[in-house]
């Protein structure tokens, strides 16, 4: 009886997270397992680490003002294009009794309160658009106001109250012209659009309703027992979702302007997962992640990691979304936390999937034009710029510490999860607890790290591991009398960096495992590790699982996997 020699070479990982099936039944390009690698790029013939996300803005005194608060509920980006000036907007959330939240724009060098802002109704996110140079906003409360809801800012004043205007809308955008609020509580079916001018400029705070006037007042399917749930502008109308059906405003005046159906069954559950990327429109349905196309399909992109929905489904704290150029980012978290603290990350032009984790995020924004991806802190009153870097988070330490200390003090934990790993230089360090200035009950040393002392204001990072496991391969023989007895493990990886690979024996760390370490190469080449296994079972399944917790944008080029099936001794 002659050896057998089988497997197969993966060098396209395109495929992303698909957890739906079993791992032996996944195509060669899909993984049952991929965390913080960036899809996107190379078109996924690759794999190469996420980037890292800082603070914003990067002085721990920016931070004085909103340091007291307990996360940060919405994002956005103001221009004033007459002015030349720029500012970012957080919303955050206060502690007190009531709590409230409050709006804060950067003013160069610290975070500054809008005067008169903090008595906003907490737990309300704000919805933005720009018009004319003036920011306006919403957030579903007319905190007893009698003659308007819709609030502004012009880079120096803010007004709480415009009269006239809708009463506690809950979503605004700008688009045909005009500013447009949506939903509110005693109109939750309605859309107001304001008025124009005689030569047609905005007029964003005239939404008088007298009849003969060309403001824009429509009830969408009024009486159905739904609610409008978000509104986006989208080049040729306004799409506006309700939780069960989804529809758009097409036409570009009060005599032509008509309202469509898109789809009467599917809607929008969940505003904060609104998002769009070049005219294509996503979204949390009831069932499953969709999207709208530019030509009104309706479209379930979550069918691959159907079960991880369902599970983010069960959760208390809903999902929240944004857009990062061609990618879809949605937080969520996972046991034993109760604030988003990961990330499934859509590469749209795949499309493929893939699981972010450290990334702790209440909201997102996206600034195009200065090419900024920023989100705001579920807990914390922090703002992270996201994608830059090679790690995640930093803070220092306060004192100098040895090589065995075992709680380690820092100027501020202020952002960092509860549980998990940082890092001081090169080494790695495991921990189970935090206070506001210390990481408590620290495992020096890990990840085959060596524990080193450390001086006062060194900067304290959390590495970045990432991790990809492989579609399982069945080494069944064609003998009844062969059985696996040795596996071949290839990886191929950039110059100078090393990689550790680990397998798996029916989806369980089989009590043999070893770890194969592939030591820094002087040249990008093939480096093979083989490992002796005792008898395996006819139809076990092995899978490998590859993870880089280096510091450095390591990348993974393909990953081969071979079995050697020999005659029973």
């Amino acid at each position: 009886m002659t050896d057998e020699l089988k497997g197969v070479l993966l060098n396209s990982f395109n495929g992303g997270l698909a957890t739906k099936v079993k791992s032996w039944q996944l195509k060669p390009n899909q993984s049952p397992d991929i965390r913080n690698f960036d899809l996107d790029y190379i078109s996924g013939s690759s794999l190469l680490k996420r980037n890292g996300f800082v603070k914003y803005p990067t002085a721990a005194t920016a931070y004085s003002a909103i340091s007291t608060a307990t996360g940060i509920l919405s994002l956005y980006v103001y221009r004033n294009t007459t002015a030349g000036t720029i500012k970012t907007i957080a919303q955050a959330s206060l502690p007190g009794s009531p709590a409230t939240t409050a709006l804060y724009y950067d003013n160069g060098s610290a975070w500054a309160k809008f005067s008169g802002s903090d008595a906003l109704t907490t737990g309300k996110r704000m919805r933005y658009a720009t018009v004319n140079d003036t920011l306006y906003f919403v957030n579903g409360s007319a905190n007893g106001q009698t003659t308007g809801g819709l609030k502004k800012w012009d880079g120096s004043n803010y007004t709480n109250v415009i009269a006239n205007t809708p009463l506690g809308a809950y979503f605004i955008c700008f688009n045909l012209s005009r500013l447009w609020q949506a939903s509110s509580d005693a109109y939750p079916s309605r859309v107001w659009g304001s008025a124009l001018a005689t030569n047609g400029t905005p007029t964003p705070e005239d939404y008088t309703t007298d009849p003969g006037t060309n403001t824009v007042t429509y009830d969408i399917q009024k009486g159905d027992g739904d609610y409008i749930n978000g509104i986006v502008p989208r080049n040729d109308g306004l799409v506006i979702f309700k939780r069960w059906s989804i529809h758009i405003l097409l036409g570009n005046k009060p005599t032509n302007f008509t309202v469509r159906i898109i789809h009467p069954d599917i809607g929008c559950v969940n505003p904060d997962t609104i998002a769009i990327i070049e005219n294509v429109i996503f979204f949390e349905s009831l069932d499953g992640i969709y999207c709208v196309t530019p030509d009104n399909r309706v479209m379930k992109i979550s069918d691959n990691i159907q079960p991880t929905f369902d599970a983010m489904q069960s959760k208390t704290t809903k999902p929240v979304s944004g857009t990062y150029k061609n990618q879809y980012w949605m937080s969520y978290y996972n046991t034993g936390s109760t604030a988003n603290n990961r990330a499934l990350v859509l590469a749209y032009r795949l499309p493929a999937w893939v699981d972010y984790t450290g990334i702790q995020a209440d909201c997102y924004f996206y600034d195009k034009t200065s090419d900024i991806f920023m989100a705001g802190s579920p807990t914390a009153g922090i703002v992270y710029v996201l994608n830059t870097g090679t790690t995640d988070d930093q803070t220092a330490l306060n004192g100098g510490i040895t090589d065995s200390d075992v709680t380690i003090t820092v100027t501020s934990t202020a952002g960092f999860l509860s549980a998990g790993t940082i890092l001081i230089g090169s080494e790695q360090i495991t921990y189970t607890g935090v206070s506001s200035t210390t990481f408590t009950g620290c495992t020096r040393g890990a990840n085959g790290t060596t524990k080193a002392s450390h001086i006062t204001a060194a900067v304290v990072y959390v590495p970045i591991t990432a991790s990809y496991e492989t579609p399982a391969q069945v080494f069944e023989a064609d003998d009844r009398d062969k059985r696996l007895r040795k596996a071949y493990l290839n990886a191929t990886t950039g110059t100078g960096r090393s990689l550790s690979v680990d397998h798996k024996i029916d989806t369980v760390l089989a009590g043999q495992a070893q770890t194969v370490s592939l030591a820094p190469v002087a040249s990008e080449i093939v480096t093979s590790q083989s490992i002796n296994f005792p008898q395996l079972a006819e139809g076990k399944y092995l899978a490998l699982v590859i993870s880089d917790t280096s510091t450095t944008a390591n990348e993974i080029y393909n990953i081969s996997m071979y079995g050697k099936i020999q005659p029973l001794r």
